[in-house]
């Protein structure tokens, strides 16, 4: 199996591990959902190519004409569903969908991690008690004319958001002017979340860095292999020069698997430490549409208080016409404070239970992410490990003559009366003469073994002079006892 097969389906093995109760059971209240992103295709558009994926759904649920039935999606479908789901659920946490990339987009790696990254998203949204049963998630999941519908949905989303924004700019005061958090919880959990942010991105940093090492460990390994396939084809002995063939074939071995490490450690941690990235910046939406609804309702309060602090300077100025406007206007303004207030109770109740749900699913994820990442740390110890086993039983056994040529080269002295351990002496003719050529040589040193518990020996110099450093001055000197034992001369 070729490196990114391996890697394909290692993060085929992480998606399905890091899956959080994904399939809903019969007997609970949401129906059953299997949604699959796969086949992803590139078209050849003249001006803007693009990727496209297909959408397979199976589901118990009455809502779809079908229980199995299959779309095909673009990337910027995805973002349009998870801006329709955001847009129309404030206070829930979306699933974000990967980062959009201009460079690289196509390449075989990078499709399918993202395609995984897709999947995770839609899976996560089917699984979602307030999202699933979404008009917006059975369009992009069912419809046959997606574009058609995404067309008329913009339209009638455009007139939702006007009609909206006339309704919060007729007081016509500051309705975005910053309030602050009326509820300690809710700022202690923002300062929670800015440090799990930092945390992450520490981590991501750190996966980023040990996959780069890998990477370049698996390259200095492949170079390693080629310099002692290049040694091998000039060895004269055949018999060595297999040995060294082998030697670079483990070490092309051992690259492919520092290699798949490399990839799995950003296909796994990595890619679940980004993808929490972008779940803290929806949770950070859903906190913002708590604080807008909250502005929106502060400011309406103030409206009113405006209101009635006017009506008796019209009630004084028998201005009835200006007095019976303002009372209307009151009316009005009382029914649409309260109404915001409810709403403001109510996002703060879903968002305390969101912000529940994403800590329960994060240590889930996580959990699940790290008992993969380790099981696959393991196996990449364990091939390594038994490549190194192979090729040491290989070298050992009667069918390779290199282990002999080592077994007559280095061999340990049989007439050393005191052998020290690991020392080899070569029996080679090279060898052999270089020993000669060194043996006229030789340099005999007698040591006065008795010597060892007597005081230090004071060695004597040559006759001839020798050449010493700089003469010292008197301050330098420094004169010891020489005792009378018999010295040993090292000079012969």
């Amino acid at each position: 199996m070729k490196p990114d097969a391996k890697y394909r389906q290692q993060l085929q093995d992480a998606h399905v591990h890091s899956d959080t109760s994904f399939k809903v059971p019969a007997q609970g209240v949401m129906p059953f959902f299997e949604v699959k992103v796969t086949s992803p295709r590139k078209v050849n558009d003249a001006i803007n190519p693009y990727t496209v994926y297909k959408v397979i759904t199976k589901t118990n649920s009455t809502a779809f004409r079908e229980r199995e039935f299959s779309v095909s999606r673009r990337f910027r479908d995805f973002y349009w569903l998870h801006e329709q789901l955001s847009n129309g659920n404030p206070g829930v946490i979306v699933p974000p969908p990967p980062e959009k990339h201009v460079l690289g987009r196509f390449q075989e790696d990078f499709v399918e991690s993202r395609r995984l990254g897709l999947e995770r998203m839609i899976q996560k949204i089917m699984t979602h008690p307030h999202l699933y049963g979404d008009p917006d998630v059975k369009i992009f999941l069912e419809s046959e004319k997606f574009n058609e519908h995404v067309t008329s949905r913009r339209k009638n989303s455009s007139k939702g958001l006007f009609q909206i924004l006339g309704n919060v700019m007729s007081g016509a005061t500051a309705t975005f002017i910053k309030h602050a958090e009326p509820d300690e919880w809710f700022e202690a959990r923002r300062n929670q979340l800015d440090q799990l942010e930092t945390q992450i991105k520490g981590l991501h940093k750190a996966i980023e860095s040990v996959s780069k090492q890998r990477k370049e460990l698996a390259t200095n390994y492949q170079r390693f292999g080629d310099g002692l396939m290049s040694v091998a084809s000039f060895e004269l002995k055949p018999e060595v020069a297999v040995l060294l063939e082998d030697y670079a074939q483990l070490q092309k071995n051992l690259k492919e698997v520092y290699e798949a490490q490399s990839q799995t450690d950003m296909g796994t941690l990595g890619a679940m430490t980004d993808e929490y990235l972008r779940m803290i910046g929806a949770v950070r939406a859903a906190l913002n549409s708590r604080t807008k609804i909250y502005s929106t309702w502060q400011s309406l309060y103030n409206d009113l208080d405006r209101r009635r602090l006017a009506l008796p300077k019209a009630e004084k100025s028998y201005n009835f016409m200006r007095y019976s406007e303002l009372k209307e206007e009151m009316n009005q303004l009382e029914r649409r404070v309260m109404d915001t207030k409810h709403e403001f109770e109510d996002i703060t109740k879903l968002v305390r239970s969101e912000l529940d749900r994403f800590d329960r699913e994060k240590v889930e994820d996580y959990q699940k992410c790290l008992e993969f990442y380790l099981s696959s740390m393991i196996s990449s110890q364990e091939q390594i490990i038994k490549l190194w086993e192979d090729f040491v039983a290989h070298v050992e056994s009667g069918d390779s003559e290199a282990f002999e040529i080592v077994n007559k080269e280095y061999t340990m002295d049989p007439d050393r009366k005191d052998p020290e351990p690991y020392s080899v002496i070569s029996s080679s003719p090279k060898r052999a003469s270089l020993e000669d050529s060194h043996s006229e040589h030789d340099v005999e040193i007698n040591v006065d073994v008795d010597a060892k518990e007597r005081q230090p020996t004071n060695w004597s110099l040559p006759s001839t002079p020798v050449p010493m450093s700089p003469p010292t001055t008197s301050a330098d000197k420094v004169t010891a006892p020489i005792p009378d034992d018999t010295t040993t001369s090292v000079w012969n």
